[in-house]
C-alpha cells in the first residue's frame, strides 16, 4: 500500500488531505484546526467585488462605454486590489477542460500523483505549501504546482502524463491566460496614464509565470479549518479560475472578508503586491 506521506520542496512531510478526507472518520486532526479568531465564520454581507466587461474595454476611442468600464477598472484595482472579468475571449471548451484535467489528476491513484511529487527543493510538482514547522496550522487543501515559463525552469518531469492531454491542455490555457494578463496589464499602464507597453518592458517577454491547481476536499467539520491560509499574491498579477458551483474564496475588505459568487466562466483577477 503506497504511503499518504507526500513532499512540498524542503518541507516536512505532511499526510494527503485527499487521503485523510477518505479514510480518517474521527473529525479534523489537530494540526489543521485553526484557533478561534482565524475560524471561518457566517456573515451576512452584501458586498461584491466589482466586474468588468473586457468587450468594453476594447472598444476604439473615444467611447462612453469604453470610459465607464475603465473608470469601474480604476476603481476596482484602487480599492479593491481584486475584480471578475467576462468575456474574456478564452474559449469555454478549454476552461471545462482544464478543470477537467485538473479533475482527472486528482482523481487518480495516491501512488501516481506522488510520482509527481518534487525530492529536492524544487518548488513544483505535486504536495503541500511550505511546511516548515511540526506545530504549524496545515491548510485543507492538495495542489499541483507548475513552472510554466520562463522554459530553463520547468521542471517536465513532475508535469503529469495522465490524463493525456494534460499537458496539451495547461499548453493551450497557458496562452489564453497570458493573452488575457497582458491585455489587463496594458489596461492598467493606460488607467495610470503610462505607456502601453510600460508593464510589458518591466517584466519582459519571458516573465515567470506558474499555475496552481487547488483541491480542498470535503471536510468533516469545514468550521474548524481554511483551505488556504490568508495571503497576498506576491507576483505581478493572478488569475484565478473558480469553480462555478462552489463558493469559497473570500477577499478581505474594509476589515471584512466577502465572499466572491462564481460567475460562470468568469476570471478572478488578483492586483499581485508587484503591481500594486
Amino acid at each position: 500500500m503506497a504511503s499518504s506521506t507526500k513532499i512540498w520542496g524542503n518541507t516536512l512531510p505532511v499526510e494527503s488531505v485527499q487521503e485523510l478526507a477518505l479514510t480518517n472518520s474521527n473529525g479534523v486532526p489537530h494540526r489543521y484546526v485553526r484557533p478561534q479568531d482565524e475560524r471561518p465564520c457566517s456573515t451576512i454581507v452584501n458586498s461584491q467585488i466589482p466586474v468588468v466587461d473586457m468587450t468594453k474595454l476594447l472598444l476604439p476611442l473615444p467611447n462612453h462605454e469604453r470610459q465607464q468600464e475603465m473608470e469601474r477598472l480604476s476603481d476596482a484595482c484602487t480599492h479593491w486590489g481584486f475584480f471578475q472579468v467576462v468575456n474574456h475571449g478564452i474559449p469555454h471548451n478549454l476552461i471545462d477542460r482544464i478543470r477537467g484535467v485538473a479533475q482527472d489528476f486528482f482523481s487518480l491513484p495516491l501512488e501516481k500523483k506522488q510520482k509527481y511529487a518534487p525530492q529536492t527543493r524544487d518548488p513544483q510538482g505535486y504536495g503541500k505549501s511550505f511546511v516548515v514547522d511540526e506545530h504549524q496550522t496545515l491548510d485543507w487543501g492538495d495542489l499541483l504546482a507548475l513552472m510554466i515559463t520562463p522554459q530553463h525552469l520547468t521542471n517536465l518531469a513532475l508535469w503529469p502524463t495522465t490524463p493525456s492531454d494534460y499537458r496539451d491542455t495547461v499548453e493551450r490555457y497557458r496562452v489564453e491566460v497570458e493573452r488575457v494578463a497582458r491585455m489587463l496589464l496594458s489596461l492598467f499602464a493606460e488607467n495610470l496614464q503610462l505607456q502601453g507597453d510600460y508593464f510589458k518592458e518591466k517584466f519582459g517577454e519571458d516573465p515567470m509565470m506558474t499555475m496552481r491547481m487547488n483541491l480542498y476536499p470535503p471536510c468533516p467539520q469545514p468550521e474548524l479549518v481554511l483551505g488556504l491560509s490568508p495571503h497576498s499574491d506576491g507576483g505581478g498579477i493572478t488569475l484565478l479560475l473558480q469553480d462555478d458551483q462552489t463558493e469559497g474564496l473570500h477577499v478581505h475588505h474594509e476589515e471584512q472578508w466577502i465572499p466572491v459568487h462564481p460567475i460562470p466562466y468568469a476570471l478572478v483577477v488578483n492586483i499581485g503586491d508587484l503591481v500594486e
